[in-house]
């Protein structure tokens, strides 16, 4: 986070706890969150995991900039540390976008796109990217 907090980054490490294990116990709460649109999360779920990393990874969970502070270079700089985390480790580092302008800032901090994906019953187009 940023000093001001005005930007932020949330990152799932490969130390956190085992995600699977995680989700089974919440998967019924979840389920209950979404309602009506639990089967086409389940959908986009099984869309995107064929590009997901199986090694240990970081996952770049998101990234939010108070929209008075876009364009300043704050994601940039909450990003970086979780790079570095990841490199410093001998990672990758792993993300989802479904907002095309962003593709090009990933790129610039080193991502590749991995996969373009059409999420299912017109869900949006959704880039897998790895560095």
């Amino acid at each position: 986070m940023s000093e001001h907090a005005e930007a932020v980054a949330a990152w799932t490490t490969p130390d956190a706890t085992d995600l699977g294990r995680v989700f089974a116990d919440v998967g019924p709460e979840l389920a209950e969150i979404a309602g009506d649109r639990a089967e086409i999360a389940a959908e986009s779920e099984a869309a995107l995991a064929p590009h997901r990393p199986r090694e240990p990874a970081w996952f770049l969970g998101t990234v939010g900039v108070r929209p008075g502070n876009q364009g300043r270079g704050l994601g940039r700089s909450v990003i970086r540390p979780g790079l570095e985390a990841a490199e410093a480790a001998g990672v990758p580092a792993y993300l989802e976008t479904s907002t095309e302008r962003n593709v090009e800032l990933y790129r610039s901090l080193g991502f590749e796109v991995v996969a373009e994906v059409e999420l299912p019953r017109g869900g949006p187009r959704t880039w897998a990217m790895r560095r």
